[in-house]
């Protein structure tokens, strides 16, 4: 084989191998991670049915392990706001607990761009005004966006809850 050859397989392979094997980039991106030591992480999500829905908080520490678990029964049967009634749930409970340092994570990216003040929906004015109300018991609070993939203990726990 030449060096004109070798250089065309090269080539391929290296075309290729995007489509052959398995990002690593994606899939480190769609990981749950622990909150920094003393914080708290709270991942929310809501189970939506056709007149009620289930509101789920999973709380736990900085080596993942599991806090609490607080649900909720609503009655009513609007996603968007029940993604918020879920975040508005993790203050309440973190609140009721005197947490200072907390994180909340839900998979509605709608829901944690309203409640960081980068986008308004009158749909969600009272949750936001929930959480203007709760934010000063505490010294560091932070809503963060995460994929469905890691938000899987609150939905299986919102799910659940809701099936019984």
């Amino acid at each position: 084989m030449d060096r004109e050859e070798e250089d065309e397989d090269e080539d391929f392979n290296s075309d290729h191998h995007v489509y052959l094997l398995p990002c690593t980039i994606s899939h480190l991106e769609d990981v749950w991670r622990p909150p920094p030591q003393d914080w708290v992480k709270l991942n929310c999500d809501v189970r939506v049915g056709l007149e009620s829905m289930c509101a789920a908080v999973v709380a736990r520490d900085h080596v993942g392990k599991v806090i609490w678990v607080t649900i909720s029964k609503l009655e009513f049967s609007d996603a968007l706001c029940g993604e918020a009634a879920a975040c508005c749930l993790a203050l309440e409970s973190a609140r009721d607990r005197g947490l200072k340092f907390i994180l909340i994570e839900s998979d509605s990216r709608i829901v944690i761009n309203a409640l960081n003040g980068k986008d308004s929906r009158w749909e969600l004015d009272d949750y936001v005004s929930f959480y203007i109300r709760s934010s000063h018991f505490f010294v560091g609070c932070i809503f963060e966006h995460i994929s469905r993939q890691c938000n899987f203990a609150a939905h299986n726990v919102a799910n659940g809850a809701f099936s019984h």
